[in-house]
């Protein structure tokens, strides 16, 4: 073979890998962040959840369990702990 044709072919060969790593590493970027936003919306998430029941528990502890004269504010946190799949 050619000198020529050699160093043709190697540096197909080259361009060729360079851009298999560079798709790699994109997609594999991708999919990295697409795991942390997930992780971090069933973060955001439990954390809500955590306050409303903290908050539905205060008012329990402050008028008892059936919350007195807040019963449609308890009502209120209990809907919205349903609605959010508490």
């Amino acid at each position: 073979m050619e000198l020529k044709t050699i160093l043709t072919l190697s540096a197909i060969a080259a361009a060729v890998v360079t851009t298999t790593l560079a798709v790699e590493a994109r997609y594999a970027l991708d999919a990295d962040v697409e795991q942390v936003a997930m992780r971090l919306d069933a973060k955001i998430k439990a954390d809500k959840c955590y306050e409303l029941q903290r908050r539905l528990w205060a008012l329990q502890d402050r008028y008892g369990p059936t919350c007195g004269d807040r019963k449609s504010t308890c009502r209120a946190i209990v809907a919205d702990m349903k609605r959010m799949g508490c």
